[in-house]
């Protein structure tokens, strides 16, 4: 026939199928609901493993510079009870530790504290070759000088080190 006759389906079918699309709608809800709680416990997670790396960053680069630091000490003791005609060797091995100082890479809160540690010790390398030169007991007194200077960016770095390693914003 050249026209079509429409086949209706019983009103008890079709009083069956709509409970089940909406069950079918709320299980997907239900669905998205919990991939969306997920993707923010991933999130959230993610945050933590990230401010978690950057803590552990931050305190390996404070231990980083404080084992430079106790080097530096420990050299300049060495240095100091050194012969003057022995000194170039341990103010070498104090350049040595002062480009390891200077190759650190620091958190931001350690950047003036880095500058404040590399000064103090060009003074003090400074003032040992002062001390080595030793015109006419000038060296001496030069020594003198530049180590008493370096003593204040010395200080500063312990200051910033210190305020670093506890979270304290020190402004320069």
């Amino acid at each position: 026939m050249w026209w079509k006759v429409e086949q209706r389906k019983p009103v008890a079918e079709i009083a069956v199928r709509v409970p089940e699309a909406q069950t079918n709608q709320a299980a997907m809800d239900a669905e998205r609901a919990a991939k969306a709680r997920l993707e923010e416990q991933r999130r959230s997670f993610d945050a933590q493993l990230a401010q978690e790396k950057a803590k552990t960053e931050h305190d390996k680069a404070i231990d980083a510079a404080k084992k430079v630091y106790e080097k530096w000490k420990d050299a300049v003791i060495l240095a100091e009870s050194t012969p003057r005609m022995s000194l170039p060797a341990q103010i070498a091995r104090m350049q040595d530790i002062r480009r390891e100082a200077s190759d650190l890479k620091v958190p931001k809160c350690l950047d003036e504290a880095k500058i404040s540690l590399l000064s103090g010790m060009d003074k003090q390398i400074k003032g040992f070759f002062y001390f080595l030169g030793n015109e006419a007991k000038v060296g001496d007194k030069l020594f003198a000088i530049e180590f008493q200077s370096s003593l204040e960016d010395i200080k500063a770095f312990l200051v910033g080190l210190g305020a670093c390693a506890s979270g304290i914003v020190v402004q320069p």
